[in-house]
């Protein structure tokens, strides 16, 4: 699978309604040079079709936001050592960028899959850690444009297949430790090839790689920061193992009325997501399950969908962090109203459980036409390319991405955006404003 970059700026739009709002698109790829690598033409192991994340990142303190884009692989170059690497690209202003890869010392896992950026040690320039299938990186940043990969001396080690990460500060002690959320069990010489022996998967009839269900799940890691600067492993202590995951998506901010501290969501495939109350302490990083209780795990008529992407947003605008999860085709994409102390899925009348038909990925709340409400974005694309033999019009690999007008008041507007909606394959998504010198942004 192949992904082109897309940047966005200003251009004319018109809603369904036919009022024109002040948020308008134009795409503009042909300056930026990142290609996404990820998995084979078939999409048949599971490391492929999901793709790659990415961050906005001010890596060199120029007031301008940065791309840091994640990379890929395929089975063949990663076995032979030639995986393409992620990139990052420097903002010069006015939609341009240079690719600061090398120079910068970022280039990635063999086979990265998502991205958090912080200042971790507090020196005042942001750090970035990028999650991988067995092998992820922490770069710190040294200044002057210059990363150092510090993995090892951070004792920071992440197994099996992670899907992203967040920082924040779990016990409160002052110092950003590190959240990763994780998948499946892969490995690339037994990973799952049939249904039963001598009946290969199959999505609708047609040959394909085998579901997450195929694959046994893992679970949430925790990592705390020392005094020194070092990451310990407190998974073990943290009651995370207990509650299995196929995670996605993962927040890391207080999402209850009375939280202290962050707590953490994690947006799961083909099972219920899991909401982690914090219980930390100083020094402990400790946490309980209360998704299902709390009614943030499942859809509103009880069953369990396919989370893939996650955006946190005040959408009711009452001082309090909803949820927003990307799902499955023929799933609608679901949005946790937050009361509190618990959710409740109030996507229905929202208007944003338009389209079920389109799989959804990456995804934003935020407020592109400055009138102080949340909006939504939504990047879509199906895992499979084998469902283009499927001739079905409403089940296509490529597909639109959606835009979505808040009121404040929990309703939504599709607004159409001809740059937007080119069918792509689309996985990852950053949503950033970056001013520039004449003030514009991009």
């Amino acid at each position: 699978m192949k992904l082109a970059a897309v940047l966005l700026g200003p251009a004319l739009i018109v809603s369904a309604s036919g009022v024109v709002p002040r948020f308008d698109f134009v795409s503009a790829p042909s300056r930026l040079s990142f290609v996404n690598v990820s998995g084979d033409d078939a999409q048949e192991p599971i490391l492929g079709p999901n793709g790659q994340g990415l961050c906005a990142i001010d890596f060199d303190g120029d007031n301008r936001l940065d791309l840091y884009f994640v990379n890929g692989s395929t089975l063949r170059l990663w076995r032979k050592g030639r995986s393409p690497g992620g990139a990052l690209l420097r903002n010069l202003g006015n939609r341009r960028f240079e690719d600061v890869t090398r120079r910068a010392g970022v280039r990635g896992p063999a086979w990265g899959t998502g991205c958090a950026a912080a200042d971790y040690d507090g020196d005042g320039d942001t750090d970035l850690f990028v999650a991988g299938w067995r092998e992820s990186l922490l770069y710190r940043n040294r200044g002057k444009g210059v990363f150092e990969e510090v993995t090892k001396q951070a004792g920071l080690r992440v197994a099996g297949f992670p899907s992203s990460a967040a920082f924040a500060d779990l016990d409160g002690d002052g110092r950003l430790d590190l959240a990763v959320s994780r998948y499946v069990d892969f490995d690339p010489e037994t990973y799952p090839r049939d249904e039963v022996p001598g009946k290969p998967c199959h999505y609708k009839g047609i040959p394909a790689g085998c579901p997450p269900l195929a694959y046994l799940p893992e679970h949430t890691l925790v990592f705390r920061q020392s005094p020194e600067g070092r990451f310990q492993d407190q998974t073990a202590d943290s009651v995370l193992p207990a509650a299995i995951t196929r995670g996605f998506g993962i927040a890391a901010l207080p999402l209850f009325a009375s939280s202290r501290l962050p707590d953490l969501y994690v947006v799961c495939d083909q099972m219920l997501n899991r909401l982690f109350r914090n219980l930390s302490s100083p020094g402990l990083l400790r946490f309980e399950e209360v998704g299902e209780e709390r009614g943030a795990a499942l859809a509103y008529d009880g069953e369990a969908e396919s989370g893939m992407g996650l955006a946190v947003g005040d959408v009711w605008e009452r001082g309090l962090p909803d949820l927003f999860v990307t799902n499955f085709a023929f799933q609608k994409n679901t949005l946790y109203r937050n009361r509190g102390e618990s959710f409740e899925d109030a996507t229905l009348g929202t208007g944003l459980e338009a389209h079920p038909n389109e799989l959804g990925w990456g995804t934003a709340l935020a407020d592109f036409d400055a009138d102080s409400h949340l909006d939504a974005v939504v990047a879509n694309g199906h895992v499979y390319p084998q469902v283009a033999s499927l001739r079905d019009p409403l089940e296509t690999y490529e597909q639109p991405l959606r835009l979505y007008a808040g009121d404040g008041a929990g309703v939504f507007e599709e607004v159409h955006v001809p740059a937007l909606e080119e069918p792509r394959g689309r996985r990852g998504l950053v949503v950033a404003a970056s001013t520039t010198t004449g003030g514009s942004r991009s």
